[in-house]
């Protein structure tokens, strides 16, 4: 947490913005700003992961502090990770495969990750990833 000040390129998780009037006498503003950044896990890098009793996919993560983004495929087909979000250990991406979007959640536990996965029409399933060597 901060009160007033920000860390560069890493923008907060949260922030909360407070009357405080009497502030306007030190410096011209009368409020104050409290921003709460939640240090996200280490997921940069290559992953394979797994829909329990589904596709399979390589993953090639890309993050900046708790954004991520990247790449992957799957049976050579290349497919687009997008809105991507770490919050401490917790993980959601967007995976598209051709028309198909597959929101994916989880939690990160050092080289593996497990979660659920909307597959559409209501449909979610089990999936887990392991970092690759």
């Amino acid at each position: 947490m901060s009160h007033d000040y920000n860390f560069d390129e890493w923008q907060p998780d949260d922030y909360i913005v407070l009357d405080v009037p009497e502030k306007e006498k030190i410096n011209g503003v009368p409020k104050a700003t409290i921003n709460l950044w939640i240090v996200p896990a280490k997921v940069s890098g290559l992953w394979q992961l797994q829909v329990e009793g589904g596709s399979e996919y390589d993953l090639n993560l890309k993050q900046a502090y708790q954004v991520l983004n990247g790449a992957g495929s799957a049976n050579g087909k290349p497919l687009k990770i997008s809105s991507g979000r770490m919050r401490g250990e917790e993980i959601n991406f967007t995976l598209t495969e051709g028309s198909a979007r597959r929101q994916f959640r989880g939690t990160v536990a050092g080289d593996a990750m497990q979660g659920t996965v909307e597959l559409g029409g209501g449909k979610t399933a089990r999936w887990s990833a392991k970092r690759a060597s």
